[in-house]
């Protein structure tokens, strides 16, 4: 890697944490309030979806929706704010391994039946 392109990616990478910083300090924290979303996703469609819906996933769905609206219109905050719902994705999935993920499943299996 060029030492242009790292410069240029630690630009990135510290405009991205000060655009996180400043939402956090508006909206409060991102994986918090995507553990909200989560939950109330899952209130509203819970006839809908067999299992639930996960916090990286809301992550990825906000994502999308910019991705939607900048196919429309350029518009530069929607790309920020794109990238930034990716990473916070990345962050939490990243841990989730396919065995955990496997035991994650029969668990909440297990918790469907008992309901």
């Amino acid at each position: 890697m060029t030492s242009t392109r790292k410069k240029m990616e630690s630009q990135r990478d510290k405009r991205l944490q000060d655009l996180k910083s400043a939402k956090e300090r508006e909206y409060g924290p991102f994986s918090l309030n995507l553990n909200k979303i989560s939950a109330a996703w899952n209130i509203l469609l819970k006839d809908q979806l067999r299992l639930g819906i996960e916090p990286w996933q809301v992550a990825l769905m906000y994502a999308q929706a910019k991705l939607i609206r900048i196919s429309h219109k350029y518009k530069a905050d929607s790309y920020d704010d794109a990238e930034l719902y990716l990473l916070q994705a990345k962050e939490m999935q990243q841990p989730v391994t396919d065995e955990w993920l496997k035991g994650y499943l029969n668990w909440k299996k297990d918790q469907k039946k008992k309901k």
